[in-house]
């Protein structure tokens, strides 16, 4: 079971952003970071991430607060998300996009929303804005419809802040996106090609046929001969940087601008370095606010999950201290914190994931979080909750509490090996009632019975008067294996009566033999195990089948390392016959 800080899930996150090789888009939490981030540094100016359905919403509260807000000199910027992430896979780009916003207020003039849209035809949602033109008043300009700008499928997150990083600090785009506009047709919404922005707008363009355009319309534009570089370009050195970042990419047979895959790699290691400066609680604090405010529900449950963190401590049985980690659940919410949100509005779901104990025993590493999702969900089209199993757990809240109690006082020297047992207890019907008797209780609590055993038990067989009358330990065992014919050793691999977990009163003859403990029930076959195909499922797609899908394009490039004390060097990718694929250099005059 993974005990990953919320910073470590972000590096590691970068970390697959740096590769050039990736194909997984950024998370959302890596997202969030990296523009809060550069907010802190001056860079942006006060960004935010916002899904496209909130932008309306989001500027009727600032129009109800501040009644001159659309009348006050501003520059406001919107990092803005468009689709969902898929529920089943929350990485994968096909159903989510980004594109950058800026909205500028001058009291001379209507208000400007300035959209930047890498990905060619993407354009689906452009209709939302005309809604916001018409009821707010704002003039929306619209760049990069017409024209492939983003080649590969991940990499609009980094075209995104790349453009807001560059507007943030453009004292001129705003008088430039006035002589764009005819203000007899104010407002509406124009769209108009990259051919009409400055060159370090485009410059990073993946596409080469894109790039050989933009260089004939800026030439066209000026009048000068084709053997006559043009004046704008050469005073931005357009040539020389578009030279050294082409290469053959021999796998799409086809001329790709690497630049994009350079400046990922790049924000993501200052933001790694700026996360390994801030290490400690304050800094996994400030995160979840960060990253789940959009996400009450989810929130709520990672803050008391955090508390806990604080308050207990987790160390390995070595009680080292650099064994301590973060709650597991961070680690569920990292790569489905949506998944968890909506499941978190089912009333049950939320009993469960909020309970104390539950919380605890995942803390003290005797319960897996993603055991339990597992255990109470339905893998479909969509995640779904089992009713069923979900009301059993709820029954068996009140009984968590003295299991954590027992699991504690014998010490279990691996909490990890009694995961599946503690789990399978959860979903199972009669745990309650086990918990309800203190005889029952008292054996397990001192070894005599097992978790294993404790799932081949029901309690409502047992005559309690005559069960009550037995004197020892012994008796009241051989009472129970009487009457539920399960085997003495069953979870013990032949270690009859002794202690399961090797308290001081009953010792393990050998104390690091994993077997000893994770011996499950006869029933556990039917809990799946495995979490890497959790939430493979069909993949939901909130983009309707009229728009053309993103290219899967996955561009094997070598990334130069930032720093190795930062980045993992990533394995050489290789053709289907087996041959590394040389990227090779281009030198192109323009």
């Amino acid at each position: 079971m993974k005990r990953r800080f919320i910073s470590e899930l972000i590096a590691a996150d970068l970390n697959e952003l740096a590769y050039s090789g990736s194909d997984y888009i950024a998370s959302e939490e890596s997202i969030r970071f990296l523009v809060d981030f550069y907010n802190g540094r001056g860079l942006l100016t006060n960004a935010i991430v916002i899904h496209k359905d909130q932008l309306l919403a989001y500027l009727h509260e600032k129009i109800s607060n501040d009644p001159g807000f659309l009348k006050t000199e501003a520059h406001y910027q919107f990092f803005i998300e468009v689709g969902a992430r898929s529920k089943a896979q929350q990485r994968t780009p096909a159903a989510i996009h980004y594109c950058a916003l800026d909205l500028f207020i001058s009291p001379d003039s209507p208000p400007f929303a300035f959209v930047a849209d890498h990905y060619q035809k993407f354009s689906g949602y452009y209709a939302e804005f005309a809604q916001i033109s018409e009821k707010l008043g704002i003039q929306f300009l619209v760049v990069g419809s017409k024209d492939y700008f983003q080649a590969d499928s991940v990499h609009c997150p980094i075209f995104t802040l790349r453009h807001l990083l560059l507007t943030a600090h453009d004292g001129h785009i705003h008088n430039f996106l006035k002589s764009l506009v005819n203000l007899q047709t104010f407002p509406s919404v124009v769209q108009f090609d990259w051919n009409s922005m400055p060159p370090n707008y485009v410059l990073n363009s993946q596409s080469f046929t894109m790039l050989t355009k933009y260089t004939q319309s800026v030439k066209d534009q000026e009048g000068g001969s084709l053997d006559t570089p043009a004046s704008l370009l050469v005073q931005h050195h357009f040539d020389e940087q578009i030279s050294s970042t082409l290469f053959n990419d021999a796998r799409v047979n086809k001329v790709r601008n690497k630049s994009i895959r350079y400046l990922a790699a790049e924000y993501a290691g200052e933001a790694v370095v700026a996360l390994e400066a801030q290490e400690g609680y304050q800094l996994e604090s400030k995160l979840i606010d960060l990253c789940y405010q959009t996400y009450p529900l989810l929130h709520s449950v990672l803050r008391k999950a955090f508390e806990i963190q604080v308050q207990e401590p987790y160390f390995d049985e070595k009680d080292s201290p650099k064994s301590e980690g973060a709650h597991p659940i961070f680690e569920l919410a990292f790569y489905h914190a949506q998944v968890l949100e909506n499941c978190l509005k089912n009333p049950n779901f939320h009993k469960i994931f909020n309970n104390d104990s539950i919380l605890m025993l995942m803390q003290k590493g005797f319960l897996n979080p993603y055991d339990l999702f597992e255990a109470i969900t339905l893998k479909n089209h969509d995640i779904q909750i089992k009713n069923a199993q979900i009301n059993i757990v709820v029954a068996n809240l009140g009984a968590c509490e003295p299991l954590l109690t027992c699991l504690m006082q014998v010490n279990g020297r691996n909490p990890e090996a009694v995961q599946k047992e503690v789990a399978q207890l959860l979903v199972t019907a009669k745990t309650k009632a086990f918990f309800q008797n203190p005889e029952l209780v008292d054996l397990l609590l001192h070894g005599y019975l097992t978790l294993a055993m404790v799932a081949e038990i029901f309690p409502h067989r047992i005559n309690k008067l005559q069960f009550s009358q037995l004197q020892s330990p012994e008796a009241k065992m051989s009472y129970l294996i009487k009457e539920f014919k399960f085997k003495p050793d069953l979870g013990r691999e032949g270690e009859g009566f002794e202690n399961l977990f090797g308290n001081e009163d009953f010792e393990l003859e050998n104390e690091a033999s994993p077997k000893d403990a994770t011996a499950h029930s006869k029933d556990e076959s039917d809990v799946e195990t495995g979490f890497d195909d959790l939430f493979e499922i069909p993949k939901p797609v909130s983009i309707p089948s009229t728009k053309p899908e993103k290219p899967g394009i996955n561009v094997g490039l070598l990334v130069q390392s930032l720093s190795s004390s930062v980045f993992t060097k990533p394995e050489a990718k290789k053709t289907n016959n087996g041959q590394i694929v040389e990227q090779e250099e281009i030198t192109v005059t323009i």
